[in-house]
């Protein structure tokens, strides 16, 4: 499965010292899971610096 970052979240990652393999880990391993807005799903994890929470989407992709 591919992770896709958009340009928001990789701005946010930049000015919160978050790396993709925490956002990786984040979501393929999360301590606890929840619902969010229009079908997302949310990841949490907890890291040294603090609890990362990831929101995400599922979608196809064709190749």
């Amino acid at each position: 499965m591919a992770i896709v970052l958009t340009y928001h979240a990789r701005e946010r990652m930049a000015r919160r010292g978050v790396t993709e393999c925490m956002i990786e880990e984040a979501i393929f391993t999360p301590d606890r899971t929840g619902q969010g807005y229009d079908g997302k799903r949310l990841a949490f994890k907890a890291f040294a610096q603090g609890e990362l929470r990831s929101s995400t989407s599922l979608t196809e992709t064709t190749t």
